[in-house]
């Protein structure tokens, strides 16, 4: 029980870390930033267009938007760190480069996966633009650094098994 207690806590310790440190790393670096505002921008000047110059922003549209935020956030911060702690449980390992690399591969991967997932069969997809490039690290480093957090929390105080 004091097990699942320390997974829990070391869960939720790390995950906090893993948004807190992707909203630095996305506000931080100019390039991203600077995608995140043009993204914002074409959302509203759709408004704008449908609402005839005005914004008009309904309870449906606010929601909608935040459930978007609500549901990458978790995709890129919960999921990572949630799938390798399970699996590292269920083996039994105890070893920092996994809870390092492990969610970040999975949060770098993310992004790629919903691409392929919403491209449309006999649609040439575009290039991969360097502004991705750029999102896919801030991803893994982010997802990599919680893991370590995640490792010092749950991992470092427990003796290896006895063979």
């Amino acid at each position: 029980m004091r097990r699942i207690l320390v997974i829990i806590i070391a869960l939720a310790v790390a995950i906090a870390c893993n948004v807190v440190l992707l909203l630095v790393a996305v506000i931080s670096d100019a390039v991203t930033g600077g995608a995140i505002v043009k993204l914002l921008a074409g959302l509203f000047d759709e408004g704008m267009a449908l609402g005839q110059g005005e914004i008009d922003i309904d309870g449906a549209a606010l929601a909608g938007l935040l459930s978007l935020i609500w549901h990458a956030m978790a995709a890129l911060c919960v999921l990572p760190l949630t799938l390798t702690a399970l699996l590292a449980e269920a083996a039994r390992s105890r070893s920092l480069i996994w809870h390092m690399l492990a969610p970040g591969v999975i949060a770098a991967a993310v992004p790629w996966m919903l691409r392929f997932a919403f491209v449309r069969p006999g649609v040439r997809d575009a290039a991969q633009t360097p502004v991705e490039n750029r999102f896919l690290a801030l991803f893994f480093i982010c997802a990599a650094l919680s893991g370590a957090v995640y490792w010092l929390i749950s991992r470092r105080r427990i003796p290896n098994p006895q063979r």
